[in-house]
């Protein structure tokens, strides 16, 4: 943004100047127009950002909700099963996008940090749920 606030002031400056060139007047009208792309696309990536965390904010209390009091999700209903394997597929989908991203900024690579933790630790669940519901549902082998 600093970039971008310099380019806007040396604009400023050079606009207020009464004796420019066509080529100059031209030269500034296309800065002014990749200035207010740059703005819109910086804008439009904080919202964005805003979304995700807000989003992966929402996961994370559905994933560690269960880590927190350990029943057996297949035990608690179609419904609570259903919703855990949605958390699970959307730090899935979480950490897919915020990969595709590109991330280099600070904030991005924790939010991609958090959602692969939430990742791992919905995954290893559904290990256990999976040991769970094998172990609950096993019949005698008859020879």
């Amino acid at each position: 943004m600093v970039i971008i606030d310099a380019a806007k002031q040396i604009m400023m400056v050079l606009r207020s100047r009464k004796n420019l060139t066509d080529e100059e007047k031209e030269i500034l009208g296309d800065l002014h127009a990749q200035l207010t792309t740059a703005i819109a696309v910086s804008e439009k990536e904080v919202d964005e950002i805003h979304k995700i965390e807000e989003r992966l904010n929402v996961i994370q209390g559905k994933v560690m909700c269960w880590e927190r009091y350990w029943p057996m999700i297949w035990d608690s209903g179609l419904d609570e099963a259903t919703e855990y394997l949605n958390a699970a597929d959307e730090a899935r989908q979480m950490t897919k996008k915020l990969e595709n991203l590109c991330l280099i900024e600070d904030r991005k690579k924790e939010m991609l940090r958090r959602a692969k933790n939430l990742l791992q630790i919905s995954m290893e669940r559904l290990g256990e749920e999976f040991k769970h519901m094998l172990t609950k549902n096993r019949q005698p082998f008859d020879a």
